[in-house]
């Protein structure tokens, strides 16, 4: 593990300590939502809602960085990004109590890439 990753009990203190500041600080909007985001990332970019809405490039403006902005082969357990913690966490959430949006998400992913594909 390289010292720019978080261990699991790193992560638990961080996560903790923003919880405390979050009651302290009012101006942070920190839903708990987004905070279980980060203990329960995506697992690997093709279920990271942030990964597959985004399309990344290098600073060239020509070389795309995939599979996610981190590019190469990301330990996406380990993920510390906001929007993939918060888009994991909104993906969760379930309409009328029944629907995740996550699964909306992919079902609507899937038939625009189908229609895409036809329209080629």
């Amino acid at each position: 593990m390289s010292e720019e990753r978080l261990t699991a009990h790193d992560r638990a203190k961080v996560l903790d300590e923003l919880r405390r500041l979050r009651q302290k600080l009012p101006m942070i909007d920190l839903p708990e939502r987004v905070l279980k985001g980060y203990l329960d990332p995506p697992s690997e970019p093709e279920s990271c809602i942030f990964a597959q809405t985004t399309q990344c490039i290098s600073s060239d403006f020509t070389t795309p960085i995939s599979p996610c902005q981190f590019g190469g082969n990301p330990v996406c357990t380990e993920c510390g990004c906001f929007a993939s913690a918060g888009l994991a966490a909104f993906g969760r959430y379930k309409l009328g109590g029944m629907v995740q949006i996550g699964s909306l998400f992919s079902a609507s992913k899937k038939l625009g890439e189908r229609f895409a594909g036809e329209m080629a």
